[in-house]
């Protein structure tokens, strides 16, 4: 595909690389550190969840805020309130509430948050793509057995950036992978130029096992 598609006088845009990293035993001691002292020092309360109907209310604030940083992000489009809510009730029935965390700041607003699901790619797989009429169950069941976790949306508030909020909820998030039986994490999407989130992925020992190309072409 790379080779057709540079025939076609298409040349090499942005890369982005998925990380995989095996779910430590135990967390490395600097998280644990930077965990406490975001915790004593920040007044800032971590928010966990065990059903989606706790997670409603959070849905519209979350989105806000990806508006907010993620607005300098290579090929981000600003969502509409509208299609807030359509996201929301399209892929509500599939999130696991334990797999989502936010932070809220010392007057209870959102500061940080990431949103992460059990790998469904083999239940897609085996519904054929197809949700309706049966594919869901296969889909569902796929989230209840796979050992794979992936981390889809993450982001902190520009003014809490550099407080220890990225090891608060990435603890929290490898502490409950832990213990749902996960042995894997996917990081998803990571930007080639993003050296921060790859040095952190990095420093738990992931490895970049996927890489995407966005090709432009000049017309």
């Amino acid at each position: 595909m790379p080779a057709l598609i540079e025939n076609c006088g298409y040349t090499k845009e942005v890369d982005c690389v998925s990380y995989k990293l095996e779910i430590p035993d135990n967390i490395p001691g600097i998280y644990n550190a930077v965990y406490q002292r975001a915790q004593m020092n920040g007044g800032f309360t971590m928010k966990e969840f065990t059903t989606k109907k706790e997670l409603r209310k959070y849905i519209r604030p979350v989105f806000e805020l990806v508006n907010e940083a993620y607005a300098e992000i290579y090929g981000f489009a600003e969502l509409e309130p509208d299609e807030m809510d359509y996201m929301a009730d399209r892929y509500m029935f599939i999130l696991n509430p334990k797999f989502i965390k936010v932070v809220l700041d010392k007057n209870g607003k959102i500061a940080a948050f990431i949103v992460s699901m059990p790998e469904l790619a083999g239940g897609i797989r085996k519904a054929g793509g197809r949700l309706f009429p049966f594919g869901f169950l296969k889909v569902l069941r796929e989230g209840k057995t796979t050992k794979m976790l992936t981390c889809y949306l993450g982001a902190i508030k520009e003014e809490y950036r550099n407080n220890g909020l990225d090891a608060l909820m990435g603890t929290k998030i490898l502490d409950t992978a832990k213990k749902e039986g996960m042995t894997f994490i996917d990081s998803h999407l990571v930007l080639e130029t993003n050296t921060k989130m790859r040095r952190e992925y990095e420093k738990l020992g992931g490895k970049v096992y996927k890489k995407f190309r966005i090709y432009q072409k000049m017309l």
